[in-house]
């Protein structure tokens, strides 16, 4: 643009400025009045809303940060109190916790039920991460308590030189899984004796989405001497503790079934997207609606050169910006566009398990308190009796789970069994 053409457009915009400048000011009264006035008219529309005109008896808003502007992870991992309340049946013995002795750590035990004391092992604990956000800094604590249904007694697995309980940090990412492992000395005992421990893997991350499925438990037995096998036909006497660690009495009920995780369970995961549009109120459209003005832009050939006679005139064009500006009122769109994401699939798994029977073999049968009521802080224990099926085949395996249940569905512990039937 040539001096004379800025010269010109300034001495012919600048009135065209002033005016709408003018505009403005005359309309923003009005413009002002009536926003106030939607306002009201929408707040009043809230409060018949709430079908009271009392203040709610809230506490004062902490202040929160838009789920649009946080990466939120959800660090998970097998966990028995979250799936039973999805109502789906779990076991003790953790798909995501395994145990290897540390002379040979590739050797992982087949099961935790057959632990030597006084010797030490590898402890691996497996996190996921069901978010398709990454999993930065994950705190993982490993520690065990004693056998029982809901015991307050826990021990870290590892402490440091200090005495100071070791916690692991892992990265995960979207969902993927990583692994923290802890090195355990099992308790020492005394010949002859056996002793089970429940092993908890807890997860921790400040922007967790989902603090339901954090912690995970794993059923052990450590034994100073081999324990042996049944017999078919035997009767197992076992005393489990029981512990009511809340404020509340409660009643607890017991359920046994023979569930054990299915490895070769597959399930399609897909990603489903929902969209829609979200509306922008009246009174904050009429508020942003004012008058403005925009340069237009106008074309000019630019002239051919002996050195390109190729160019076409009418190809090659130079942009410009007219004298005189164009008039117009700006607004927000009403609507902005709204995409939210999930990933399905879950149903269809928990379809299948519970598609199929996890009964206990017809001739092993478990005699137990109906029911035994705890007042808070208050522990008992009760005794099981399990008989080991006559028809037992030697050389199998019969697994058993006892869950600890509240009158209304809550799991509040359990424990897993394995009865080896003698070969």
């Amino acid at each position: 643009m040539t001096l004379a053409e800025f010269l010109k457009g300034l001495l012919l915009r600048t009135p065209q400025e002033i005016l709408v400048a003018l505009l403005r000011a005359l309309l923003l009264l009005p413009v002002f009045l009536l926003v106030l006035l939607l306002k009201l008219w929408e707040w009043l529309l809230w409060l018949l809303h709430t079908k009271t005109l009392r203040p709610e008896e809230t506490e004062d808003p902490c202040g929160r940060i838009p789920e649009v502007l946080v990466r939120r992870p959800d660090p998970s991992i097998y966990s028995q109190t979250y799936l039973a309340a999805q109502g789906v049946p779990v076991t003790w013995n953790n798909p995501d916790i395994w145990i290897a002795p540390a002379a040979n750590p590739g050797a992982v035990e087949p099961d935790s039920y057959h632990l030597e004391a006084n010797t030490d092992y590898i402890v691996s604990v497996r996190a996921h991460n069901a978010s398709t956000d990454p999993a930065i800094g994950v705190r993982v604590r490993l520690v065990y308590r004693p056998w029982s249904f809901n015991s307050p007694d826990v021990t870290p697995v590892e402490i440091d030189a200090g005495g100071n309980e070791v916690v692991r940090s892992v990265d995960i990412a979207a969902m993927g899984s990583a692994v923290a492992q802890f090195n355990w000395h099992t308790p020492a005992l005394a010949p002859g004796e056996s002793a089970h421990y429940c092993l908890q893997a807890h997860l921790s991350h400040p922007l967790d989405v989902n603090l339901g499925n954090n912690m995970g438990q794993e059923n052990t037995n450590v034994y100073s001497q081999n324990p042996g096998f049944v017999s078919p036909g035997e009767l197992a006497a076992l005393d489990i503790p029981l512990f009511n660690v809340g404020r509340r009495a409660k009643t607890v009920r017991f359920r046994v079934d023979a569930y054990e995780v299915a490895t070769d369970d597959r399930v399609e995961v897909r990603l489903e997207r929902s969209r829609g549009r979200s509306r922008m109120r009246l009174s904050d459209r009429l508020g942003h609606a004012l008058p403005t003005v925009e340069p237009v832009e106008v074309h000019r050939p630019r002239r051919s050169t002996d050195d390109a006679p190729e160019r076409a005139v009418t190809e090659t064009r130079r942009r410009s910006k007219a004298l005189f500006g164009r008039v117009c009122f700006s607004s927000p769109k009403s609507r902005f566009e709204v995409v939210r994401t999930r990933y399905s699939g879950f149903d269809e798994l928990r379809a299948q398990i519970l598609d199929r029977d996890y009964s206990l073999p017809p001739t092993m049968t478990v005699a137990a308190p109906e029911r035994v009521t705890l007042e808070p802080a208050a522990a008992a224990t009760p005794a099981f009796e399990i008989q080991v099926p006559a028809d037992a085949r030697p050389g199998t395996r019969l697994p058993m789970n006892i869950r600890a249940e509240t009158e209304d569905g809550v799991l509040i512990g359990g424990v897993t069994l394995f009865f080896h039937v003698r070969p």
